[in-house]
This record gives C-alpha cells, sequence and structure tokens, in this order.
C-alpha cells in the first residue's frame, strides 16, 4: 500500500515538473513578447510627439500663407486697378 501510495506521489511529482517547465517556458515566451511590445511603445512615444509638432508646425504654416494670399487680395480688390481707370478715361465722351 505504502508503495502504491509512493509510486502515485513519484508520478504526481513528475506530472507537476513537467507542468512547471511547460509554464516557465510560456513564461519566457510572454516575456520576451511584453518586451518587443514595450520596444514598440518606446518608439513610438518618442516618434507621436514629434510626428504632431511636425503636422501642426506645416498647418500652421499653411493658415499663416491662406491668411497673407486672403489679404493680399482684399487690398488688391479695394485699390482701383490701372486698367479699370484708363478704360473710365477712354468711354467718357469729350465735351468742347
Amino acid at each position: 500500500m505504502l508503495l502504491k501510495n509512493l509510486e502515485k506521489s513519484d508520478q504526481a511529482s513528475v506530472a507537476l515538473q513537467e507542468n512547471i517547465k511547460t509554464l516557465q517556458d510560456h513564461l519566457g515566451i510572454y516575456k520576451t513578447q511584453y518586451s518587443d511590445f514595450e520596444t514598440t511603445m518606446q518608439k513610438s512615444n518618442k516618434e507621436s510627439p514629434q510626428a504632431y509638432r511636425m503636422r501642426w508646425q506645416s498647418c500652421t504654416n499653411s493658415l499663416v500663407q491662406v491668411t497673407e494670399m486672403q489679404q493680399q487680395a482684399s487690398v488688391e480688390l479695394k485699390r482701383p486697378s490701372v486698367r479699370s481707370r484708363c478704360s473710365r478715361k477712354a468711354v467718357t465722351p469729350i465735351t468742347d
């Protein structure tokens, strides 16, 4: 009877040791994957602020250019052109 209990305990011990080895292998894989994930996140965190800053700067520059073009167009529309002054003089009849 004691011999059977000892054999069962040995088998259970072997099974548990195999289970421990399998779990340790899985843990090693997960550690590697998590390390890769952390590395990717660190790279992403460094690149993202720079990318957003560059996009913001580009949009700001575009907005400034559009505003300047609009101001120039507004000034040109308010100012009478040389062509329109000349055409008025040519159309005006001369009276003696």
